[in-house]
């Protein structure tokens, strides 16, 4: 088994430079039954646990066992994941370490929050470029906290820790095809000196670009991503279906809508600063 391990490393070294790792990293929903070594996940983690922190409170679980993947494809897993990876706010560890040295340990402050986002983020992004220079693909999961109790259940989460989002990860499928979607136009995002809001030609070539990788490629089609109406459930018809109507209902009609961030805190042990001074 090490041997096999080792050779499985040798072949599976680094495949590219940095920046083409970048430019051509996409979201993969297909995945071969080929199991992911243990060095090569290994590799992997560490490259997360190596990322710059804020306050190091991001925790990672990580799963091959396919009934717990089977039992979390109702919300959103994909169903030929070969490694499922939960990444998780960890108030709880800090809050331990503080107290086990007789510091003050209660974190209820939004800025616990904000700053073990930063910490996920920053770990998530060492972890997909880490996986893509493996030869392996991956999709984010970002339904995760709507499902927290579930996740939680799944996997004996404590309270104080946070399921903040989910990553599955393999080996790509390579008889599906997945395109690379387009980005916004640099000029749009990045400004020297001062903010600007982008001009009305700008919005429009911003569209262009976006509209072009994704509605007349009909990327939403061929990747089953469409976000569909609350009101139209049964709803099949892709075809005036933009990156624009995507991001519309995704944040005005979907089940983001439905999301109470206060009540997920609350069933996972938080309770903030505000909240107690109204009490007081």
């Amino acid at each position: 088994m090490k041997a096999q391990e080792e050779s499985d490393s040798d072949s599976t070294s680094l495949t590219s430079d940095f920046f083409e790792i970048i430019n051509n990293r996409r979201s993969i929903r297909d995945f071969t039954d080929k199991p992911i070594p243990d060095v090569i996940l290994k590799k992997i983690l560490t490259a997360g646990t190596r990322a710059t922190y804020s306050a190091q409170l991001c925790s990672i679980i990580y799963t091959s066992d396919k009934e717990k993947i089977q039992k979390l494809r109702k919300i959103g897993v994909y169903p030929t994941t070969q490694t499922l990876l939960i990444f998780l706010i960890d108030i709880r560890k800090l809050e331990r370490l503080l107290s086990f040295y007789g510091r003050k340990h209660t974190l209820d402050r939004e800025v616990s929050i904000w700053l073990g986002l930063q910490d996920v983020f920053l770990v998530i992004s060492n972890i997909l470029l880490a996986a893509e220079a493996l030869g392996l693909s991956s999709i984010l999961l970002e339904r995760i906290p709507i499902h927290s109790k579930l996740v939680s259940e799944t996997f004996n989460i404590p309270s104080r820790v946070i399921p903040a989002v989910g990553m599955s990860l393999g080996y790509r499928d390579p008889s599906v095809k997945t395109e690379i979607r387009p980005r916004y136009p640099q000029e749009t995002v990045v400004f020297e000196d001062t903010y600007r809001d982008i001009s009305e030609y700008e919005m429009n070539h911003l569209m262009e670009i976006m509209d072009s990788g994704t509605f007349k490629r009909e990327f939403y089609i061929k990747e089953r991503v469409k976000v569909l109406l609350k009101q139209k459930k049964g709803e099949s018809d892709f075809s005036p279906f933009s990156w624009l109507d995507h991001v519309e209902r995704k944040f005005f009609s979907s089940h983001w809508t439905k999301i109470s961030i206060g009540k997920i805190l609350k069933y996972l042990g938080f309770k903030f600063k505000k909240e107690e001074d109204k009490e007081q």
